[in-house]
């Protein structure tokens, strides 16, 4: 997604003010690397509490 954020930005367009991504962008330093462009980052958190298989 990095890639093609940077590749809209330099080709037509300036961030966007926000994005819907799924769960996958939900971890590591994607939510960081998005907020750090002032772009609203709208993602789906999955909770894990009180899950039964010891997760």
């Amino acid at each position: 997604m990095r890639t093609i954020l940077v590749r809209v930005k330099d080709t037509f367009y300036p961030d966007p003010e926000r994005i819907i991504v799924d769960t996958a962008y939900g971890s590591g330093p994607m939510p960081g690397w998005l907020v750090d462009r002032k772009i609203a980052p709208y993602i789906a958190v999955i909770n894990k509490a009180g899950g039964t298989d010891g997760t």
